[in-house]
């Protein structure tokens, strides 16, 4: 254990470095639940809306075709207007995206905001390395990028064992409400970034 303290405690020193360190993490997570985890939800979603699995499949294939598109321009987005505030607004489109789904009435308006959260997630992954590189020394990178790593991988697991229960226990929708609360919290740990 107090070798995993030595690992990030220099990495916590100061009040700017655990913002962003808690901002990129709770990031991390965010994406990771939003992509890989919500393909559990495609067999319950195609049968509330009484369709095709295939068709509920645009929900996955929309998300990564818009993360995979845009990360580039979002990240030279960063690099003109910032790269804390492209992140910034990322992690609002991601966490309004998600709102917008819980509320969708048809699968074409879930589709279509899930390629905003897709959008947003491209906005926090396009930006999120260069922010660390802005906030650590050379020789502390190493360490300060596997925190948000972790935080996404841990994501993963937390997402397949949560979004399980949910499907089956509650309703489709609380997949999308449980990225709120960490969303925001990842909206509120990079404000501070924003002033910077």
């Amino acid at each position: 254990m107090m070798g995993f303290l030595g690992f990030i405690k220099p990495l916590l020193a100061s009040k700017k470095r655990r913002e962003v360190i808690i901002a990129l993490t709770g990031a991390q997570m965010l994406v990771q639940l939003s992509s890989l985890p919500v393909a559990l939800s495609l067999p319950t979603l195609a049968d509330y809306f009484e369709t095709s699995i295939a068709d509920t499949a645009w929900i996955v294939i929309i998300y990564l075709a818009m993360l995979g598109s845009f990360v580039m321009l979002a990240a030279r987005m960063g690099d003109r207007y910032g790269h804390a505030r492209v992140f910034f607004l990322g992690l609002v489109a991601s966490t309004l995206g998600s709102i917008l789904i819980a509320f969708s009435q048809e699968l074409w308006h879930v589709v279509a905001w899930r390629g905003v959260t897709g959008l947003g997630s491209a906005m926090v992954l396009g930006n999120a390395n260069a922010i660390l590189a802005e906030n650590f020394e050379p020789e502390e990178r190493g360490r300060a990028f596997a925190l948000p790593i972790m935080g996404a991988r841990l994501g993963t697991l937390i997402g397949l064992a949560a979004f399980g229960l949910m499907l089956q226990y509650l309703d489709w929708r609380f997949v999308f409400i449980s990225f709120v609360p960490l969303g925001i919290l990842a909206i509120l740990a990079s404000v501070p970034m924003l002033r910077h």
